[in-house]
């Protein structure tokens, strides 16, 4: 089955429009038959750009961080902080126990609004802990935004 939006009802979800509906027709479901379904909350363009541009405002403020592009620095900050990574721990001959980690994608298709926002959160608090301990991580998060409505 392909993919459809619903919209939550009261213990339910329900189509949001007749092209859904007939879409949902034609898989022949039937009132009452399970079905297995992954929830996922579409994301707000305004959050990927107000990430993109904390990631430049890194770019543009912090040491260390010159020559990278907003997104460079974003997977930057997710892997020095372990946010929205998976790692593997291994060990490498000769060397030891290593952990590595791989930044996962932020991208719309391959991550939904509540990961994206607990990501967001975390990297902010990271900036807030290790490059500007002045700050909490609400005040960097509040940064990232009004420089967004810019």
């Amino acid at each position: 089955m392909g993919s459809v939006q619903l919209c939550v009802g009261k213990g339910c979800f329900l189509p949001p429009d007749d092209e859904t509906k007939e879409k949902l027709r034609r898989y022949g479901l039937r009132i009452g038959e399970m079905v297995n379904v992954k929830i996922s909350k579409p994301r707000n363009p305004k959050f990927n750009r107000m990430v993109h541009r904390l990631g430049r405002m890194c770019v543009e403020n912090l040491d260390g961080f010159e020559g990278l592009d907003g997104h460079q620095a974003i997977k930057r900050l997710q892997y020095e902080s372990g946010a929205g990574c998976e790692e593997i721990h291994a060990h490498v001959p000769e060397v030891g126990d290593a952990v590595v980690r791989f930044p996962k994608s932020l991208s719309f298709s391959d991550m939904d609004d509540v990961e994206f926002h607990d990501v967001f959160e975390a990297i902010c608090r990271h900036l807030a802990t290790v490059y500007w301990p002045t700050l909490d991580a609400k005040q960097v998060e509040r940064m990232a935004e009004i420089a967004t409505n810019d």
